[in-house]
């Protein structure tokens, strides 16, 4: 039985580091991935439930507030779709919403 040299064992060992930090990176990227998309669900949950809210009102108001109600309506349901995405494709940068109607 051959005794491994200085050589090998240096070798062995850079090969365990250099496997512990990519499977570490990805294991990192993922979870970041993952937190992002939760992230930006959220924002799609949130304006979705402000959609339903304005469409709502404005089935109820006579104009011009039911206008206004509409704009807010298809506003929300815009960013909706917006974040949807966003959320199903994290790695992509978002840009910020436009301010909501008055």
């Amino acid at each position: 039985m051959r005794q491994s040299t200085s050589k090998e064992v240096v070798r062995r060992l850079l090969i365990a580091v250099a496997l512990v930090v990519v499977g570490g990176g990805s294991l990192g990227s993922g979870l970041w991935l993952y937190l992002t998309s939760e992230k930006y669900q959220s924002r799609a949950d949130e304006h979705a439930r402000k959609a339903a809210v304005h469409e709502s009102n404005r089935t109820s108001m006579m104009p011009p507030y039911s206008d206004d109600e509409g704009r807010k309506a298809e506003f929300h349901a815009q960013m909706n779709r917006k974040w949807e995405y966003a959320a199903s494709h994290p790695w992509f940068a978002v840009e910020p919403d436009p301010p909501s109607p008055k």
